[in-house]
């Protein structure tokens, strides 16, 4: 299964290759305790395979009011100042979310995507942390599989159905992922993915695929970023190499995990 994972993550490098940056729309959810461990982690399961991450935080409150960043971003341009490399192969970009909306919606990801890549050239990775609202904005109608964050209480699980619901019948993006945090070590699937799968698939007509979990509170940083590590690169292979579906199709398929994650492929 590492083999696999190795070759795959080989095969992305060499994708990587051309000027262009791949994108990873990461669904924020404020019930999720766990969401900057995870983060972290996910960042640190790319730099495995030698996958620069630029983290662009656009949740409520993550950047402040910056009037100067604003400009920046409807500029399409200068961006450096406020880009902070915090480890080898991660950079974070912390803006709050109408920073990202000057102009009309569909210039919008082309510009912002020029300026992300002339301020942080060697990125090969933006993973995009927002709330569904604006990620619907940005990437509706985009070949990304965007990777929704959940927990397993009620407010948790809604907020995450709604998000999903957002990004199906608003942005047309009806195939997603989804990585659900847990208080507690779980060695099956957990009873709240399967019922948020089949809401999705029954309701939406979206394709949750894979499933995974986690119990990031109780895992060390290592072990984190080991366990993401497929699923990170199976939600980029699947981005570069979408696979043909037939519009409000949905299938849950149940090949093994590809790595020791828990995750259900």
């Amino acid at each position: 299964m590492l083999e696999e994972i190795a070759d795959q993550a080989q095969g992305l490098r060499r994708r990587f290759q051309r000027p262009q940056l791949q994108m990873l729309p990461l669904v924020a959810n404020p019930h999720v305790a766990g969401t900057h461990r995870l983060l972290d982690a996910l960042c640190r399961a790319l730099g495995r395979h030698g996958l620069r991450c630029l983290v662009v935080d656009a949740v409520p409150g993550a950047g402040g009011q910056d009037r100067a960043l604003t400009q920046a971003l409807a500029r399409g341009a200068g961006l450096e100042r406020w880009i902070e490399h915090v480890e080898t192969h991660v950079a974070v970009l912390a803006a709050d979310p109408a920073a990202w909306c000057a102009g009309s919606d569909s210039e919008l990801l082309a510009r912002w995507s020029r300026a992300l890549q002339q301020a942080a050239p060697d990125t090969d990775v933006v993973v995009f942390h927002a709330q569904a609202e604006l990620l619907s904005r940005l990437f509706a109608r985009h070949e990304v599989c965007p990777l929704v964050l959940c927990g397993d209480t009620p407010d948790s699980l809604t907020h995450a159905y709604a998000g999903i619901k957002t990004l199906s019948l608003q942005a047309g993006l009806r195939r997603q992922a989804v990585l659900l945090d847990l208080p507690r070590h779980e060695a099956q699937l957990p009873a709240a993915a399967a019922r948020l799968a089949r809401c999705a698939r029954d309701f939406l007509g979206a394709q949750l695929h894979p499933l995974a979990w986690t119990h990031a509170m109780g895992a060390s940083e290592q072990a984190l970023a080991h366990q993401l590590s497929g699923l990170s690169i199976g939600l980029l292979r699947e981005a570069l190499e979408p696979p043909p579906r037939a519009p409000g199709h949905a299938t849950l398929s149940t090949r093994p995990a590809a790595a020791p994650a828990r995750v259900l492929h």
